[in-house]
């Protein structure tokens, strides 16, 4: 007798351990599979049944400069806002649209990819769609899964802002007509072919003073670039300006031109990143970046993502950065630009 009595005790003690360790797991933070997905804003505490809370995703098409500072920009303005009391935003995203799948596990409330592929892109951009989350493309994706579209560089206002800037270089160097290079992007992200299509069609509108000799992809890489110049240079020597549609791309036409000993060349580019800033205050080559000033894009960004998420907005299907945000940037004016904090 005692000794099923003892068997009794034991097996309410040995209950009463999985009863405990079962409650310990219920209370343990899940182990998120996705490790590849970033918290660039803690959500904060809620100051109130008031607070509207957000959670967004992005998926980036790389990490580059241009990019880290759009995050930088998010972050800023995301605790910029929960620091209100009013907001309880969360911002999480990913380096790769390949590993869109780990934001959806998420839940957020919208889903922002930038394609590397205007095409390849779009399986990444129905997925999250399928999952019921508010898709939005920055890249010029075309597709019905697509609920809207953030143009945050708009190309017409920056192609229109190249034109003005070589005007203005033409009636400053009246002698000089342009023998140019035109340096693309990558082929498949359509839109940004348009910084020098703009351009090309003012060649066409100038031809006494504007002339396209050669053009390339160099798929936004600086060592392409430097070679693609290099290249130019031996089979025109009368070229005196490169067209680029990157700073970084832009650096490797400069790093060519120094490399030859060419001087007077005109180099455009658009981004003004770090390196763009740096390259018009050197003032080896005449260069001309079209600045961004991410600040104020990542500002229309959030607030468009929050107009989304809460219904309230009504502009229709593509919202694009007013043109302010973009300025000519060149080595007469450029220690005098602002460009935002980032």
């Amino acid at each position: 007798m005692e000794e099923k009595q003892m068997k009794k005790a034991l097996a309410l003690v040995l209950a009463c351990v999985m009863v405990f360790g079962l409650a310990a797991c219920g209370t343990k933070a899940p182990t998120s599979t996705t490790s590849e997905v970033t918290v660039a804003a803690a959500s904060q505490p809620a100051a109130s049944d008031n607070v509207k809370h957000y959670k967004f995703g992005y998926a980036f098409a790389n990490m580059d400069e241009n990019n880290m500072r759009t995050l930088k920009g998010l972050q800023m303005y995301a605790e910029e806002l929960n620091a209100t009391g009013e907001y309880d935003i969360e911002l999480i995203y990913t380096d790769s649209q390949a590993n869109v799948e780990s934001l959806i596990a998420q839940s957020p409330d919208l889903i922002m990819v930038s394609a590397v592929d205007v095409v390849g892109s779009v399986p990444a951009l129905q997925a999250v769609k399928n999952a019921g989350i508010i898709t939005v493309d920055d890249r010029g994706c075309q597709d019905d899964c697509i609920d809207n579209k953030f143009t945050g560089f708009d190309e017409d206002t920056i192609g229109g802002r190249l034109q003005e800037a070589m005007k203005a270089y033409l009636e400053e160097h009246p002698d000089v007509n342009i023998k140019a290079g035109g340096i693309y992007g990558q082929a498949s992200q359509s839109e940004q072919l348009k910084r020098v299509d703009y351009l090309k069609a003012l060649a066409e509108e100038m031809p006494d003073r504007i002339e396209i000799l050669q053009t390339q992809y160099c798929d936004w890489s600086t060592d392409r670039a430097t070679s693609t110049v290099e290249d130019w240079l031996l089979r025109y020597p009368e070229m005196n300006a490169i067209f680029t549609a990157s700073d970084d791309m832009g650096l490797g036409a400069c790093n060519a031109l120094k490399a030859s000993g060419k001087k007077d060349v005109l180099v455009t580019a658009v981004d003004g990143t770090k390196i763009g800033i740096q390259l018009a205050q050197e003032g080896e080559e005449y260069f001309i970046t079209i600045g961004a000033n991410q600040e104020q894009i990542t500002r229309h960004m959030m607030d468009f993502w929050i107009s989304l998420a809460d219904g309230s907005y009504t502009g229709g299907y593509e919202y694009k950065c007013p043109g302010e945000c973009f300025t000519i940037v060149t080595p007469d004016n450029v220690d005098t630009v602002d460009l935002g904090a980032i």
